[in-house]
């Protein structure tokens, strides 16, 4: 067979790495790809953001569906930076003694080649296959490799869309970058990876219980929004700061409503309705969060509202759904229903709220009762009766 090797520090990787396998397969006629992940940086002035372990999960999510590949650990798992001649004469004595190894380099990585420890071993068990880089022409280091030996094909293709600094510095701003699979995204919205490390301070503002539950919305969140094509990104960055003023007490949420200029009677009338606009306050105040679909996903999460966005909705179905969520009566059904329709298991959670409120003899709030009105036309037909609780 011939098999190449695609190594790096896919710090995360992306639709750009697809496309080098995919036009490494068509120009180099491979079999397989063998896609390794490193341990850490494997050059100077480089900085590796996610962890080995993660970046090693992620590549086994982006690359899982491709024919050809294979994530190996054989790298990930070491504690140090490994040379790529270590790795391929491991590769070529444990299972590959009689396949043709192609190795896969981007053309900045042609100045360097020939300084690469072993770097004449290497090309002896390895053709190189280049792919292209922005500015950089391959020609002169083609020469001087194939001077020293190296057998070197430069793939004809156009530069891989995205680079992983540019991803880094989008998701920063929140952004989901077009350049990630559904699958990486929500593995780094469900871990939080690259994203703002102060939005974890919040967890001072929360009980440990609190936390453990907000947690738990995260990853409920982006389950639904990967299921129902909604960015993950905020979808994980409302679950983080959706109960941020869930733990305050009343009159300190009464304080900063003031201050807010939060008036409406149903959010000024308790806690439990109180804490989702000042939760809103907080994250745009205390953690610099602008987008205004995740200010109401957070700001409505309890009540809902006419015309909620898909995010608020997941927003408001995962608070209601998450692992943790002690049992209660419709529970197993919501979350049936929430991987169908969004809009059904919010009608259907609702319905289950103004069940109880009803039945303690408490008036339910005007903001959730204009919500069943607005959503119940939206719900497919079919599972309408699905999301009637039964009324007294």
């Amino acid at each position: 067979m011939r098999v190449g090797i695609f190594g790096g520090s896919f710090d995360p990787p992306h639709k750009g790495h697809l496309a080098v396998v995919e036009a490494a397969v068509r120009t180099a006629g491979l079999d397989q790809v063998l896609v390794i992940p490193s341990a850490g940086a494997y050059k100077e002035n480089m900085t590796v953001i996610a962890s080995a372990a993660d970046r090693l999960n992620m590549c086994r999510l982006c690359f899982g569906s491709e024919p050809h590949c294979f994530v190996s650990d054989i790298e990930a798992h070491r504690n140090e930076w490994i040379p790529t001649i270590a790795t391929v004469e491991r590769f070529k004595k444990l299972q590959h003694q009689n396949d043709q190894l192609v190795l896969i380099v981007g053309a900045d990585k042609l100045n360097t080649l020939p300084h690469w420890k072993r770097a004449e071993e290497l090309f002896k068990l390895c053709e190189i296959l280049v792919f292209p880089r922005n500015g950089i022409d391959p020609g002169p280091y083609v020469t001087e490799l194939r001077s020293a030996g190296a057998s070197v094909t430069v793939m004809n293709t156009a530069e891989a869309p995205g680079a992983s600094s540019e991803i880094q510095s989008l998701l920063k701003k929140y952004e989901c970058p077009q350049y990630l699979t559904p699958e990486v995204a929500g593995y780094i919205a469900a871990h939080w990876l690259y994203l703002d490390k102060n939005i974890l301070t919040a967890e001072k503002l929360m009980t440990p219980k609190r936390w453990k539950h907000t947690l738990g919305v995260r990853s409920q969140a982006v389950e639904y929004a990967l299921l129902h094509n909604i960015d993950p990104v905020k979808a994980a960055l409302a679950a983080m700061l959706h109960d941020s003023a869930k733990c305050l007490p009343f009159e300190v949420m009464l304080s900063y409503a003031y201050e807010a200029g939060i008036s409406e009677p149903t959010f000024l009338s308790s806690p439990a309705m109180l804490h989702g606009p000042v939760g809103a306050w907080i994250a745009r105040n205390k953690y610099h969060v602008s987008d205004p679909d995740v200010l109401n996903a957070i700001t409505y999460h309890t009540v809902g509202r006419a015309d909620m966005s898909k995010l608020e909705m997941c927003i408001f179905v995962a608070d209601a759904t998450e692992p943790g969520r002690e049992q209660y009566p419709g529970l197993k059904r919501l979350r049936r229903l929430a991987e169908r329709s969004l809009e059904a298991a919010v009608l259907l959670s609702l319905n289950l709220t103004k069940q109880y409120v009803l039945g303690a003899g408490k008036t339910f709030n005007p903001i959730s009762d204009a919500t069943v009105r607005w959503i119940t036309p939206l719900v497919p037909e079919e599972l309408l009766p699905l999301t009637r609780a039964a009324l007294p």
